[in-house]
């Protein structure tokens, strides 16, 4: 939950989790606000984590910025 409070507001965590069953990515219900850029990834103790959100497949991955995708996202343009 702590996790997940750095990328918005946590709503809950999959079970296996709770329970240490994963070891190689943890799942996370974020409430996020989608006029602000989505993280993309996250320090903890020097080690760099990739975030990947479900559900959100319109977003660009330069900006971070929802609604657009990356070949179509204004922060392209010079």
């Amino acid at each position: 939950m702590r996790i997940g409070g750095l990328i918005g507001t946590p709503i809950k965590v999959d079970h296996a989790i709770e329970l240490g069953a994963r070891a190689k990515f943890a799942r996370v219900c974020v409430e996020v606000n989608l006029t602000k850029r989505l993280l993309s990834q996250y320090k903890v103790e020097g080690i760099t984590y990739l975030i990947q959100y479900e559900g959100l497949d319109n977003t660009c991955g330069e900006c971070g910025m929802y609604g657009k995708s990356t070949a179509k996202c204004t922060c392209q343009i010079i």
